[in-house]
């Protein structure tokens, strides 16, 4: 699925960054919106992929979950979502598509949320590296891809704060970070980076970037929380514990 989430541009292979919302990209990070014609996916967080993509491209696991292999946590598929895969193999779920506003050529969605390993960062805790990922998760959702200098989202002019606090997700303590952006083009978004140590890939830390437009279209700020609660560790045999 090549589309942006609240925001967050769909992206296809290619990109190891996941946005948020806006642009929904495949992988942790986001990157460039893609093209409506089949070609990679729009800027902003990890695009998940197709579950239709063919047999092998979604395991046998559990319909209401899309699992992180690589992370070893789930994440869950409320009603109305669509579950898939991030470009860096972590899991990814998405709503609705459509044009987005700084580039109809690109599919946008209007809420996702993606799952990564947090690599990269100057942090090593959970506080620390949600504190440094917010910053790049709205961007890359919401503002200037860096690969395709695509704009999904004609770019981000402010933002504020609404909520940091820590958080429990799948057993472990964590922390998340949510912002309010505003764009030049479109609807405004809300952008969370949540950041937990895995519950069951020692010394590993996750990243899980959301991203919803500011939107009646848009699902309810609510699930962002439905979503961080419904977070569960991922037993080796592909099912949830």
């Amino acid at each position: 699925v090549a589309a942006i989430a609240g925001g967050i541009a769909l992206l296809g292979d290619g990109g190891d960054g996941d946005g948020g919302g806006g642009n929904a990209r495949s992988g942790p990070a986001p990157s460039s919106s893609a093209p409506r014609d089949g070609g990679d996916p729009a800027p902003g967080v990890p695009t998940p992929d197709s579950p239709s993509d063919g047999p092998s491209a979604q395991p046998s696991y559990d319909p209401d979950t899309a699992p992180d292999p690589v992370n070893g946590i789930s994440l869950p598929v409320l009603s109305g979502w669509q579950a898939g895969r991030s470009s860096s193999g972590g899991a990814g779920v998405t709503t609705s598509r459509y044009p987005c506003p700084g580039d109809p050529s690109t599919d946008c969605v209007r809420g996702g949320a993606f799952s990564r390993t947090a690599d990269g960062y100057k942090a090593t805790s959970a506080k620390g590296i949600a504190e440094e990922d917010i910053a790049q998760n709205a961007e890359e959702s919401y503002g200037q891809d860096e690969n395709t200098d695509r704009k999904a989202y004609g770019g981000i002019t402010s933002h504020k704060q609404l909520k940091e606090s820590a958080v429990d997700v799948a057993g472990e303590k964590g922390y998340l970070v949510r912002w309010k952006v505003v764009t030049k083009k479109g609807d405004d978004g809300i952008v969370q980076s949540v950041a937990f140590p895995s519950p069951t890939v020692p010394d590993t830390m996750v990243v899980v970037r959301f991203g919803f437009d500011v939107s009646d279209e848009a699902p309810p700020l609510s699930d962002m929380d439905k979503i961080v609660k419904g977070i569960e560790a991922l037993a080796g045999d592909g099912r949830s514990v």
